[in-house]
């Protein structure tokens, strides 16, 4: 009887435990483009699609007509023939100084669409009146597909047959109003208008009205349209898979709840720059490059520390104590340790020699005066800064930033302050800055500054992991990462 029970009981220990959740299809995803070519920043987010296990690539949408654009977005042109001896003249300066400025990671670079759109189908349309038709054969080919998502990429917009074949409508980036295609105003009048922000969208066509289902406000960069335009670019090709897989893990409900009117474009950016507006864009590029070029050969740009100590806050600069390093480098990043009589502080030091970081530490007494020099306690065969210390179990640990090694690592104090050990990577292949732990109700969290792209910024968007303990090999990313997208 009892060898006979053992089996029951495990058919009825099984049974009790509900099957696995399949896992949800891959949404299908059709693509309107305006040429044949990719830019990077395109060609980048579709493979990013592709290789996902959320979205799938079902068609392209083309123009029978192509236009690949040209190589490199300019600046928005006018037509009127008032003023126009002064803004001929100014627009070429503007293009020529642009010209002169490099830009290591072009999110505008041509790339090789062969990776991103190998085996998928593509269909030719008409372009009427401005939209992209189908002709009723055409038409069935695409509701076959059974498409969720037409996204917008370039080229006519698609008609409302067309955008009714997909189960979720048309979606595309925008940039301060202007669509993702039309670079060459969505980069330029932030720039232009000398505006800190940048508002950006990913735009869905509901009904006629757009509404936008991602926002996302990034910092200008004043100095050139070109490195403005392609680190903007890179920030926002993450907004399209972020909704995707959104909407493929939630369902509808993640694209409905956080719907927003889209932004309207400023009224100096519905015109064309006139000639006023292109000469104070001149002039301030020229006047940048000018204190650029005194200040590179004519200082020293060199990061020291103020020092108050104390329990209390104070915010009178005047009160504080000057500590200030040798000048071939800079110090930053203080993480302060109290323990004893003594303040550990805990620093990146950077040697202007080897342009490479890594961890030092200053001794203070009680008054914050230095008991000594600043001593190296951690050093690897990459750059090293932001040494977050902190405390666990009676011991102390430390994560300095490594993203250099795209890597978020651990270590322990073994003789504290000035002995540390390589305990384990936390995260890799992660591009994360400033990584701050915390413990929270019994479980840790970590934040860090992270860019998905490489030509992105570093400060816009925020990400948020977390673990049963820092010691954890596996630390879990907050489901709505990233938890800010906005510079402000």
């Amino acid at each position: 009887m009892r060898l006979s029970a053992a089996p029951d009981a495990a058919a009825r220990a099984a049974s009790a435990v509900p099957p696995p959740t399949p896992a949800a299809p891959k949404l299908r995803i059709g693509v309107v483009l305006g040429g044949t070519r990719l830019r990077a920043w395109e060609a980048s987010m579709l493979q990013r699609l592709r290789e996902s296990d959320y979205a799938a690539l079902a068609a392209v949408l083309l123009p029978r007509q192509r236009n690949d654009g040209p190589d490199t977005p300019g600046l928005p042109e006018s037509t009127g023939r008032a003023g126009r001896l002064l803004r001929r003249p100014l627009h070429a300066a503007a293009l020529a100084l642009e010209a002169k400025i490099a830009c290591d990671c072009d999110a505008f670079a041509w790339d090789d669409t062969s990776a991103a759109l190998r085996g998928v189908e593509t269909i030719d349309a008409d372009a009427r009146n401005g939209r992209l038709e189908l002709d009723a054969a055409d038409l069935r080919r695409v509701e076959a597909l059974d498409l969720d998502v037409w996204v917008h990429l370039g080229g006519p917009y698609p008609g409302a047959a067309v955008q009714a074949s997909a189960r979720y409508g048309t979606w595309r980036l925008t940039h301060g109003g202007w669509p993702a295609h039309d670079a060459a105003a969505a980069g330029f009048w932030p720039v232009c208008l000398d505006a800190t922000i940048i508002e950006s969208a990913l735009v869905a066509e509901d009904a006629g009205r757009s509404r936008a289902l991602m926002t996302s406000v990034s910092g200008t960069n004043r100095y050139s349209v070109k490195l403005n335009r392609s680190a903007l670019y890179w920030k926002t090709s993450s907004l399209l898979p972020r909704a995707l897989a959104a909407l493929h893990r939630r369902g509808p409900a993640a694209i409905s709840e956080h719907r927003q009117d889209e932004g309207a474009r400023t009224e100096e950016a519905l015109r064309v720059p006139t000639a006023g507006q292109l000469a104070a864009h001149v002039g301030r590029n020229v006047m940048r490059r000018a204190r650029d070029f005194l200040h590179r050969h004519f200082a020293l740009d060199r990061w020291i520390l103020l020092v108050h100590p104390g329990e209390e806050p104070c915010t009178a600069a005047r009160e504080f104590t000057k500590i200030v390093p040798p000048k071939d480098r800079f110090w930053a990043d203080p993480h302060v340790v109290p323990k004893g009589d003594r303040y550990y502080v805990f620093i990146e030091e950077l040697p202007f020699a080897t342009g490479k970081g890594h961890i030092s530490v200053l001794v203070l007494d009680a008054r914050g005066v230095p008991q000594g020099d600043a001593t190296t306690v951690l050093e690897c065969d990459y750059h090293l800064s932001y040494p977050c210390v902190f405390a666990h179990d009676g011991e102390y640990f430390m994560i300095p930033e490594s993203s250099e090694n795209r890597t978020i690592d651990l270590y322990r104090c073994t003789a504290f302050p000035f002995e540390w050990q390589f305990v384990k990577t936390l995260l890799k292949d992660i591009d994360a800055v400033d990584t701050t732990v915390v413990e929270h109700d019994g479980r840790w969290w970590l934040f860090a500054g992270v860019r998905e792209n490489e030509g992105a910024s570093f400060c816009e968007e925020l990400f948020v992991f977390h673990a049963k303990s820092p010691l954890d090999a596996e630390w879990t990313p907050h489901a709505a990462n990233p938890v800010i997208s906005d510079v402000r």
